[in-house]
């Protein structure tokens, strides 16, 4: 199940770094199984007809769906400039761009792994729910 729809994360999230509907669908589908692994699978019908708990998973999705994205694109090495410019020259011009795990070690430490800045996202969303408690309910 994919927790968040395109709509929703433009008109109520107010997400504006993926523009393209196939491209957040594609996102917010690893963004739902990624939650659905730190939350046990405990998010079921029952927990959705709470409205507050499932707005915050709906900005959850969001906020990881972006970061995936983000992920993929932020230090990709490439001509037409996309990604973060680690270094440059003037003299026969060069550019060095940074790569994804680069870029997550500046974010939140040298060790910093992609699963430690997604799980960073959902303590902020779901922390406070009891969603990502380890122990037995």
């Amino acid at each position: 199940m994919i927790y968040a729809d395109f709509p929703y994360y433009q008109d109520f999230y107010a997400g504006r770094s993926i523009t393209d509907a196939a491209v957040f669908r594609t996102a917010a589908a690893r963004s739902s199984e990624y939650i659905d692994a730190v939350t046990f699978g405990r998010i079921n019908g029952k927990v959705l007809q709470n409205k507050s708990l499932k707005e915050k998973i709906q900005n959850c999705c969001c906020a990881i769906a972006e970061a995936i994205n983000e992920y993929q694109i932020y230090g990709t090495y490439s001509s037409d400039g996309v990604g973060s410019v680690k270094s440059e020259s003037q003299h026969n011009y060069s550019v060095t761009y940074s790569t994804p795990i680069e870029s997550l070690g500046a974010l939140l430490g040298s060790n910093a792994t992609l699963n430690d800045y997604l799980r960073n996202i959902a303590m902020r969303y779901l922390g406070s729910t009891g969603l990502m408690y380890r122990g037995v309910y």
